[in-house]
């Protein structure tokens, strides 16, 4: 269903309709209609909340603060307007090129489609969904060959690739590098005889719920950590690399973990990262979540560490990154062009705009 709702999330975005006369966005023939950007919006908002666990649907949640300032909502709704906006621009590149949709895309786009279907029930179930949005059947399957538009300009048309100054560049200016001292404030691990921890059958280290006097010793343990770190910050290098200090296992983290602002909580540390991205370089904070202590320390980036023997692991998505990066960056450079009508968008929120998942 995951992915499933990854496709949808992609041909949604890329979505472009005749039905209904009032233009929301207009780029050279390409033309989005206000209908459609409400369930362009819709279904992206659903998606966020499909892909990000910790995002909570209720405006407590969407007036609290992100990563660069803005609320939550502020944030997600200009990632949602810039990635609409991205893709009506590309889908009038693709046929400006010349480009025609080959016969293997056309049995995909209708595989997409058959299986919409099959998620409502039947044609007329998912027909009375559309409506609501000013939709039919034939523009959802505009939105899947959309979709299809799209991945060809990204991935095979040649104008967005990775190469060594994008690389660079993102590197410098997305990531940072943190090392992070972990306490286990809830959960204890699992020890056999000889000490070691034990991994269970799903690949995990097999955890047990500490006792109230356990998890006193923890708290009581990182504040040893803290005012050791206050007295002397040089000492956060040793206590990184020591296995009874630090519980988490930084083997193969010897030069930190990297994180990136365009995917925000990748880690499953959103307490981290939250506070990574508002530190400066050699700053340490105390941040706590549900599962334990961390004292996160923010580092130099290394040079070129998507090179490193090590760190490189760190970085296997980083062309495709890269070369969304760089197609943001065509987009950008055709935006002045790019017609849209700021007080109609300007009703949209995910505050306000219920979620769709088709």
């Amino acid at each position: 269903m995951k992915k499933r709702l990854f496709v949808i999330f992609f041909a949604l975005l890329m979505l472009f309709c005749s039905c209904g006369s009032d233009t929301v966005m207009e780029y050279e023939s390409t033309r989005l209609s206000e209908g459609m950007y409400h369930y362009l919006f819709a279904s992206m908002k659903q998606y966020y909340l499909d892909t990000y666990s910790d995002i909570e649907d209720t405006e407590q949640f969407w007036s609290g603060e992100a990563l660069d300032g803005r609320t939550y909502a502020e944030y997600i709704d200009a990632q949602i307007n810039e990635a609409i906006r991205d893709f009506v621009i590309s889908s009038a590149m693709f046929d400006a090129a010349g480009n025609k949709i080959d016969a293997e895309g056309k049995e995909q786009i209708e595989a997409f489609y058959q299986d919409a279907v099959t998620l409502f029930g039947g044609e007329k179930a998912l027909a009375t969904a559309l409506s609501r949005m000013d939709l039919d059947a034939d523009g959802l399957r505009e939105a899947y060959a959309l979709q299809y538009k799209y991945e060809r300009m990204l991935y095979d048309s040649g104008i967005a690739q990775a190469d060594d100054q994008i690389r660079e560049e993102y590197y410098q200016s997305k990531y940072t590098c943190v090392k992070i001292i972990y306490i286990a404030s809830e959960q204890g691990y699992v020890t056999d005889g000889d000490g070691d921890r034990v991994i269970g059958t799903d690949g995990y280290y097999q955890m047990y719920a500490l006792s109230e006097q356990e998890k006193a010793a923890k708290v009581e343990a990182a504040d040893r950590i803290e005012a050791a770190l206050d007295a002397d910050p040089a000492r956060f290098e040793s206590l990184y690399t020591d296995p009874t200090v630090n519980e988490l296992d930084v083997a193969y983290y010897p030069n930190g973990l990297y994180l990136c602002a365009d995917t925000p909580n990748a880690a499953g540390l959103p307490a981290v990262e939250d506070a990574a991205f508002h530190m400066e370089i050699g700053e340490h904070r105390r941040v706590s979540d549900e599962s334990g202590i961390y004292f996160v320390l923010r580092c130099p980036l290394p040079d070129k560490a998507y090179d490193d023997d090590i760190d490189y692991i760190q970085f296997t998505d980083m062309d495709e990154m890269c070369a969304r990066y760089r197609f943001r960056e065509l987009m950008d450079e055709r935006l002045p062009a790019l017609r849209i009508d700021e007080k109609k968008i300007a009703n949209y929120s995910v505050i306000s705009v219920d979620a769709v998942s088709y």
